[in-house]
């Protein structure tokens, strides 16, 4: 994949949080650190997304299991066709 260059500014803590994860995480560089940080910014974001989407879904699914309940013991029981 392609980068593309960008300047950003950072306060003073969140660069010495970076100068300090480099000096552990030997052979990665600054790009390397703020590209990681926004990728697990995006999955965060996604999960996010997701359990809204599920919440939202919660009351049609159950709706849907309770209909199911209904036919459930219909009296066909295990027949075969």
């Amino acid at each position: 994949m392609l980068a593309q260059k960008i300047s950003i500014s950072l306060d003073s803590g969140v660069m010495q949080f970076v100068e300090s994860y480099l000096k552990r995480h030997r052979g990665k560089n600054r790009s390397q650190v703020v590209s990681e940080a926004l990728r697990l910014l995006q999955q965060q974001e996604r999960e996010v997304e997701l359990a809204a989407a599920y919440a939202m879904s919660a009351s049609a699914d159950k709706e849907l299991a309770m209909e199911f309940a209904k036919t459930d013991r219909d009296g066909l029981g295990n027949e075969t066709w």
